[in-house]
C-alpha cells in the first residue's frame, strides 16, 4: 500500500515573493542530489538547493516568513497562521479537531475525540 507523506509545516508562498498566492512551498527533491521548493498553486520553482540544506533552508523561510501553514493529521488540510508567538497546538479550521503541534513544530500528534 502507498502512505504519501507530507511535511508537517509548509511555507506560504505569499510569504516568498509573490503575495497574490495562495499555495505553498514544498521541497520536491530531484536528480544530481538537489531539491526544488515548488509552490503548489502557482508550481513556480522558487528555489534550487543542494537536499542536505533542506532542513536550514526551512527553518530559514519558516522564520522569516509573515505566516506559517501545517497540514491537519485528520482530514490533510492545510491551516495557515500568521507569524506571532511560537505555537504549540491548534484547531483544524477545516475540521474542527484539535492538533498538538510540538515545541517548535518538532513533534506532531493528533489529540482529542476522534
Amino acid at each position: 500500500m502507498f502512505v504519501r507523506e507530507y511535511p508537517l509545516f509548509l511555507i506560504p508562498h505569499a510569504g516568498h515573493g509573490k503575495p497574490d498566492c495562495r499555495g505553498v512551498l514544498w521541497p520536491a527533491p530531484r536528480e544530481g542530489g538537489l531539491t526544488d521548493f515548488i509552490c503548489s498553486d502557482c508550481v513556480a520553482i522558487v528555489r534550487t538547493i543542494p537536499i542536505a540544506e533542506v532542513p536550514e533552508a526551512i527553518a530559514v523561510m519558516l522564520e522569516s516568513a509573515s505566516s506559517v501553514a501545517s497540514l491537519c493529521p485528520y482530514c490533510s488540510e492545510t491551516n495557515v497562521f500568521r507569524r506571532g508567538a511560537e505555537m504549540f497546538a491548534s484547531v483544524c479550521r477545516h475540521c474542527g479537531k484539535g492538533v498538538w503541534i510540538g515545541r517548535g513544530g518538532q513533534q506532531l500528534r493528533k489529540w482529542g475525540v476522534d
